[in-house]
């Protein structure tokens, strides 16, 4: 909880995450960096193996999620994952 925690994320920030490197439905992968809560998932095949980064930004009562992907599979992800 980061308004537990004085507006930081904690020090392993993928606690209650539930990542998996094996398919589950389109996604390929989860996976989560513990020191920054940063969330990458790569889409399978079917969805052109695109991955898409969600970086959270910590504030007093929330958390922000910014997301982004390369520029060559944006035509693939939603407007607000396409860096602009």
């Amino acid at each position: 909880n980061v308004m537990a925690n004085g507006g930081t994320l904690p020090a392993d920030a993928c606690l209650g995450v539930n990542t998996f490197a094996a398919a589950v439905g389109k996604v390929a992968t989860l996976a989560c960096t513990a020191a920054s809560g940063i969330l990458v998932a790569t889409m399978g095949a079917e969805a052109k193996n695109v991955a898409v980064t969600m970086t959270p930004t910590p504030g007093n009562n929330a958390v922000t999620w910014r997301c982004t992907s390369l520029a060559a599979d944006h035509k693939f992800v939603p407007a607000e994952c396409r860096n602009v």
